[in-house]
């Protein structure tokens, strides 16, 4: 137990035990969402928490009351009821709001995780169904399939967890089968998969064929989510629609108004500010995270290692003489200069693998060049009182430094990223042909060994250099599960980490596998259709985030370069002219700084949201993003 429970428990523990019927909800939430306490200590350190926080919500409650006295001094002076009885009001009334909200929130949070959860296991519950079918057909039995599965929810996610349970229980409780299944329906917050176990627990009792069930289940969930996805295309779609008309145009369209008001005497800078660095990107990120929960598991690229390191002797002390000591040196200088060398040979491959490396040079020498460029100016604002900040930043001092920065930054990574995704996505696009080739060889007659070398003689594009690196490791001596591991880490997507699971399970129980090779390649197949079909009916909405966003710097443009240079003049003649518009005018290079960061973040977030919507994952959308922001300072630095 950690502190909190020991301080809450006693104190709040047989109270919540008391009303045990009144959190029947709670308790299968938290059995639901795998949250390892008992209920009683749960709502125990809930009001413990609100207790807390409720507290401290008084205390500012006490601040809020004297802030109100001293406003209102003139009103209540002298009278010291009417003060504390405000004083306890306020307190009392903050004190209450805060200690319930987090009560509810806390309580809350185990529907929340359960929600997620449920989404996971839908989703991930086809290929957990998939490699459980591939593995009966095999001949494993369905106990060793389901701790199988259960060793690999890195791969499959919330279904392969749900799994572990139904294991657990057999192998800690002495539970058998069909008790285990009965327990896990009671419990999962997946009706889907509730569905699937008391299935199964029909055809155990019956005892029917079990491998038939998985592929029935594998092909109606197949079917399924393929018109999940159709439906899910349909609302990220209209969540396109959304943010094209609440982002793109909603801003648009307070920003015209808010220089008509300038227009008409209204200074209304602090409303422009509030809309272009707080509403524009707030409410983007809000939509980047909207997109990321709805397409969490249907898309995107995840990195699995299926090979864990060796640490038991890792702090063993090696004894020996000179002569040992001095060969153990010679192995680890010699690794070390492999390393270098490797690295000289082709210093971008560290790049390649993971483009996120770019980050740790690049950021830095984007802020390198940042504070050359803009000591000046920095130095300027830190030290001169005489030169405004809103001066500097009307007139763009620092906008060319922060942009050329971004780039600096970011463009590296964005080219590698995409160098990486292409190479990836050519690689799956082929993996259906190259099981399926497997197969083939596999129903001659052939080894899995001798079908890899059969199949590397065919045209599998990009796969071509990677099965003819798994054949050489393969002649070399190494296993043929330990070269498909080793495939599977260079490429390091959820996509081939399931493939490669599948092939090496299935070929530790049996060395004909054709039938196995034929369900991965199907599903490859199904998976790779899925993608297609999501690129081919997103790419017209990246199209749409681009003419939106080419709109909404169109408009800024006019206003900037012909609008607002009138303005004054035009203020001024209308307010000398008895119009009740009075007006010396707006500052004009504030407002053009001002529609000039509207037309960058707008860029920067749209770019990131059409990379989203179109490829899954939002840093597809960093391209996009470099793009926008290219355009727009260029429209500003040389047509204004």
């Amino acid at each position: 137990m950690s502190l909190i429970d020991k301080i809450a428990y006693p104190l709040f523990g047989k109270w919540a035990w008391k009303n045990k019927e009144y959190y029947y909800r709670l308790q299968k939430r938290l059995r639901g969402a795998h949250i390892a306490l008992p209920f009683d200590r749960y709502v125990s350190n809930a009001i413990f928490y609100s207790i807390i926080v409720g507290c401290l919500g008084a205390v500012l409650g006490y601040g809020v009351a004297n802030y109100v006295l001293a406003v209102s001094a003139t009103t209540i002076a002298g009278v010291h009821v009417y003060e504390i009885l405000l004083r306890v009001l306020i307190m009392s009334c903050l004190g209450l709001i805060f200690g319930q909200i987090i009560y509810r929130i806390i309580l809350w949070y185990p529907s929340a995780v359960t929600n997620i959860r449920k989404t996971g296991i839908n989703v991930d519950l086809p290929n957990a169904v998939s490699f459980m079918y591939a593995l009966s057909k095999g001949g494993m039995n369905l106990i060793d399939i389901f701790k199988s599965l259960s060793e690999h929810a890195d791969i499959y996610g919330e279904a392969a967890k749900e799994i572990t349970v139904i294991v657990k229980d057999i192998e800690f409780f002495g539970h058998d089968l069909q008790t285990a299944l009965r327990n896990i329906s009671g419990t999962t917050p997946s009706e889907k998969f509730r569905d699937f176990a008391e299935g199964l627990i029909s055809v155990i009792a019956a005892g029917g064929s079990v491998a038939t069930y998985f592929s029935t289940k594998s092909h109606q969930y197949q079917s399924e989510a393929t018109q999940e996805q159709k439906t899910f295309l349909e609302m990220l779609g209209m969540i396109g629609e959304m943010y094209v008309t609440a982002l793109v145009a909603g801003p648009l369209f307070l920003i015209v108004t808010v220089v008509v008001m300038s227009m008409m005497g209204s200074e209304q800078t602090l409303l422009l500010n509030i809309i272009i660095y707080a509403v524009i990107p707030f409410a983007s990120l809000g939509f980047i995270v909207l997109l990321d929960t709805m397409s969490k598991s249907i898309s995107g690229r995840v990195f699995y290692t299926t090979t864990k390191e060796l640490k038991v002797f890792e702090k063993a002390r090696i004894e020996g003489g000179e002569r040992e000591r001095g060969l153990f040196k010679a192995i680890k200088w010699h690794i070390r200069t492999e390393k270098l060398k490797d690295f000289l040979r082709n210093p971008f491959k560290l790049f390649y693998e993971e483009p996120k490396r770019t980050l740790y040079l690049s950021v830095p020498i984007a802020l390198t060049y940042f504070f050359i460029k803009a000591y000046p100016y920095l130095q300027a604002l830190t030290f001169h009182l005489a030169m405004p900040t809103w001066t500097i930043a009307s007139k763009g001092m620092l906008d060319n430094c922060i942009v050329f920065a971004v780039l600096i930054s970011l463009t590296p990574f964005a080219i590698f990223y995409e160098i990486r995704e292409r190479r990836v996505k050519k690689i799956e696009e082929a993996m259906p042909d190259f099981l399926r080739g497997l197969a083939s060889s596999q129903e001659v007659g052939m080894t899995l060994t001798r079908a890899i070398k059969m199949v590397m003689t065919s045209n599998l594009g990009v796969l071509s250099s990677e099965v003819r690196r798994i054949w050489r490791e393969i002649e070399w001596g190494s296993p043929v599960r330990d070269a498909f591991i080793r495939f599977e880490n260079r490429v390091k997507t959820g996509f081939v980490a399931r493939t490669v699971t599948l092939i090496t399970k299935a070929s530790e129980v049996s060395g004909n596998i054709k039938d196995v090779l034929s369900i991965a390649a199907t599903d490859a197949q199904v998976t790779r259709t899925m993608k297609d079909e999501r690129k081919m009916n997103m790419f017209m909405y990246v199209i749409v985030v681009y003419i939106s966003f080419g709109v909404f710097l169109l408009i800024v443009y006019v206003l900037a370069a012909t609008f607002l240079p009138l303005m004054p003049s035009s203020g001024a003649e209308m307010g000398g002219g008895g119009m009740g518009m009075g007006g010396g005018g707006i500052d004009v290079d504030l407002y053009t700084r001002l529609f000039f960061h509207a037309a960058l973040i707008q860029g920067f977030f749209s770019g990131l949201i059409a990379g989203h919507m179109g490829e899954g994952h939002v840093f597809s959308g960093i391209k996009h993003a470099l793009i926008m922001i290219t355009i727009t300072f260029l429209v500003f630095t040389v047509f204004i």
